[in-house]
């Protein structure tokens, strides 16, 4: 068992992201189950249309309600972590050669069996996946499928998705800003750079940043606790962004009395 994932609990995703408690051994099984449940091979960087914050940008949206929009899904039930032998691939390349051909194809076994090697390489994944999310010229399948992969090798992949939020395409940029919120051990500059994303524009990328600092949890609350309540608080605010917050704030700060927020 590689060490990054045996490094204690990890965070349960929202509908595909995570919550505290689920241990990082049954990470990659857990991916084999949602997969297999039909959410779709790329669901952990998928595509716009299938990400909460895609779907709070649709149109209509904003009449969504907060106590919807709050709603957490049940969780499925973990399978036993996949044993994947150390000889399994000669080499990163090829590994990484079989973690797209299998995202590509919908190959679930093969793409989880690929992506569990390459994270038993630990850092030296790092620069080969970083390159794939950030070159335009590759297939966007490609690009996904690697960047939930990426996430998993820890800090030092933090920089790969740091670039990805400048990409032309808004689909990697969003998933970036939900990688970076999945990064464990997350830090302060991955909390400041998240932080700098409630007040953009756009409905869908403060959604995916709001869900992505839910996801690191109590570690970004004295940057973001405040902003989030007064979000939640504020009636002029879209009901998608005050029902995220509500959510966020269940992660990030936790009421332990009725007079909290």
């Amino acid at each position: 068992m590689d060490e990054n994932l045996d490094r204690g609990s990890a965070r349960h995703e929202f509908g595909g992201r995570q919550f505290p408690g689920r241990p990082r051994a049954v990470h990659a099984a857990a991916l084999v189950l949602e997969l297999a449940l039909g959410l779709g091979l790329l669901a952990g960087c998928g595509s716009d249309a299938n990400t909460p914050a895609a779907k709070a940008a649709k149109p209509g949206a904003a009449k969504t309600s907060a106590s919807r929009t709050s709603r957490i899904p049940a969780k499925a039930r973990p399978l036993p972590a996949p044993s994947v032998p150390a000889d399994a691939f000669p080499d990163l390349a090829a590994a990484i050669q079989a973690l797209t051909t299998a995202a590509k194809a919908s190959d679930t076994p093969s793409f989880v069996r690929a992506e569990q090697w390459i994270v038993m390489q630990g850092d030296a994944g790092v620069e080969p996946l970083g390159q794939i999310v950030n070159d335009p010229q590759a297939q966007m399948e490609h690009r996904i499928a690697v960047c939930r992969t990426l996430r998993r090798l820890g800090t030092k992949a933090k920089a790969a998705f740091k670039q990805a939020l400048t990409d032309k395409s808004q689909q990697i940029r969003l998933n970036a800003i939900k990688s970076l919120g999945l990064i464990e051990p997350t830090d302060q500059d991955i909390i400041q750079t998240l932080d700098g994303y409630l007040g953009n524009k756009d409905v869908r990328t403060r959604t995916e940043a709001i869900f992505a600092l839910a996801n690191i949890g109590p570690p970004a609350k004295d940057a973001v606790g405040d902003k989030l309540v007064k979000m939640l608080n504020d009636p002029k605010e879209q009901e998608t962004i005050r029902g995220a917050a509500r959510r966020a704030l269940d992660e990030v700060a936790p009421r332990r009395t009725f007079l909290d927020r």
